[in-house]
């Protein structure tokens, strides 16, 4: 079972970015200072029982962060809905840009 604290810190970047979350705003859903959180990242070993907390604050399996399988098909379905929200809004944008003009 790959879970070293260096496969761990990359974990933890990887599902932020793909959430678009930035370090300060995981580490306030987590409720540790910015800077713990960021040492995680950098491969700091992470003390204490955070670890709910993270798989909750990046949508994410324990299973995940701990590398025992891939991303989970769970992950990938939230993201690909939120993709679909946004190409949504997008579109609606669009069509009342495109009413206003020819109003």
């Amino acid at each position: 079972m790959p879970n070293s604290t260096e496969h761990i810190s990359k974990r933890l970047k990887k599902f932020r970015e793909l959430r678009n979350l930035s370090v300060k705003e995981v580490a306030k859903l987590i409720g540790v200072p910015e800077s713990t959180y960021r040492e995680w990242e950098y491969g700091r070993a992470i003390r204490g029982e955070p670890y709910l907390k993270l798989t909750k604050a990046l949508g994410i399996t324990l299973n995940d962060l701990l590398g025992e399988n891939k991303i989970s098909s769970d992950a990938y379905e939230r993201e690909f809905d939120k993709i679909i929200e946004e190409v949504t809004k997008l579109k609606t944008k669009l069509n009342t840009l495109k009413n206003k003009r020819y109003s």
